[in-house]
């Protein structure tokens, strides 16, 4: 059985006290929020939707996937200093976890924690009247705690030679961001670089690659104002994943032993936001993300993403609702991973709603809906879920 990690306020009661002791003024440098509740998975596993053939063993199988369905219990918790000690500068501190537990026994494998501690510095270079010009460097530190389990039954993966995989997808995150915003310019943008390394939980054998690897990105966007309610946003971002053993794959989809992933993205971006009047907002996006695979190509992929969304806030009332699709195409890789099965392919269609009133200054109540269908060449990763909660949130 994986170790069960206890989550535990320590962290988050030292920054809150050190946020207590800062010096009042008349906004409160110091912020906290809480959101719990209950909810229902129809499918925490994520089972394939249909009966399927597995071309990936030597010996094609034929898997009759199970759909576990049950509750859950979300929780999120941000808390943050932001607070200027200077004209010129002032200190960034903030601890956020967000996760899913789900109580019953059948569907306990698809819990799910994130946490993150970070703290920096921000600089103020200039500024005209509310909008500034900012530097920002902050390093953080997480953790991210996830099952490995087997979509088909729900159990925890195990190796043929019984070696414990279920924490392989579990991994710690250190790094450093950094961000230059100008909003004193006609048209606002941002710089922005994230460096950071992963070191997964490894199985307790060698004949498994590690997943460790290093991240970088850097990337910006740009605001382009059209006019008084319409506003044009344009980004881009170029990011690297290097592996440090993960093996690659030639173009037949075989391991190639002696090699090490790398790969590499650009992605674009366009946004544009339409103001219908002081309390309706919608946004329409589209993103493009160009991956290559650095040994031969064949993880290469184009993935295209469409969004809408749409967001209602007036009095005590807040509504978000947003709707995306999204297709991924490789052009060298096989469903399975079989040269003799088609080329590996994506898509999906995924709508959220959720509606938020507020009881009082600090308190208030949420619902939200969730959905997605997703398909693919390969029916191991073809599945239908949706996700119904309700519940309680408080924020000071």
């Amino acid at each position: 059985m994986p170790h069960r990690r206890i989550i535990t306020p320590a962290l988050l009661l030292s920054i809150s006290a050190t946020a207590f002791a800062a010096e009042h003024v008349a906004k409160s440098p110091w912020s906290l929020e809480i959101e719990t509740g209950v909810g229902y998975d129809s499918n925490a596993y994520l089972a394939p939707s249909e009966p399927y053939i597995d071309y990936a063993p030597a010996t094609p199988v034929a898997v009759n996937p199970v759909t576990k369905s049950g509750i859950f219990i979300p929780v999120n918790l941000n808390t943050e200093y932001s607070g200027r000690d200077s004209n010129q500068w002032g200190a960034i501190a903030a601890y956020s976890f967000s996760g899913s537990y789900y109580p019953e026994a059948n569907t306990e494998n698809a819990n799910e924690y994130n946490h993150l501690l970070k703290g920096g510095i921000e600089f103020l270079l200039s500024q005209e009247g509310k909008r500034e010009d900012t530097v920002q460097v902050t390093p953080y530190f997480g953790v991210h705690s996830k099952t490995y389990f087997n979509r088909d039954t729900g159990d925890q993966m195990v190796s043929n030679a019984g070696t414990d995989l279920s924490d392989r997808y579990s991994y710690n995150i250190s790094g450093v961001s950094a961000k230059f915003d100008q909003e004193t310019v006609r048209f606002p943008y941002n710089l922005h670089v994230d460096v950071a390394r992963l070191d997964y939980i490894e199985p307790g054998s060698t004949a498994f690659d590690s997943y460790d690897h290093d991240y970088l990105l850097m990337g910006g966007d740009i605001d382009f104002p059209l006019a008084k309610p319409t506003k044009l946003t344009v980004s881009y971002d170029h990011y690297t994943r290097s592996y440090d053993e993960w093996r690659a794959r030639d173009l037949s989809g075989n391991y190639v032993a002696g090699t090490a992933r790398k790969y590499v993205y650009n992605k674009y971006g366009a946004s544009i936001r339409q103001k219908l009047n002081n309390d309706f907002v919608v946004y329409l996006d589209y993103y493009i993300t160009d991956r290559k695979d650095e040994y031969v190509g064949y993880y290469d992929y184009i993935k295209s993403s469409y969004g809408l969304r749409a967001i209602y806030d007036k009095d005590k009332l807040r509504i978000k609702a947003k709707a995306l699709w999204w297709q991924r195409d490789y052009d060298n890789a096989f469903a399975f991973d079989d040269p003799s099965q088609a080329d590996m392919s994506y898509k999906s269609a995924e709508y959220s709603i959720k509606g938020d009133y507020d009881l009082t200054k600090h308190h208030g109540l949420w619902t939200e809906l969730k959905s997605i269908d997703q398909q693919s060449t390969d029916q191991r990763y073809e599945y239908n879920r949706y996700r119904a909660m309700v519940g309680w949130r408080w924020e000071k």
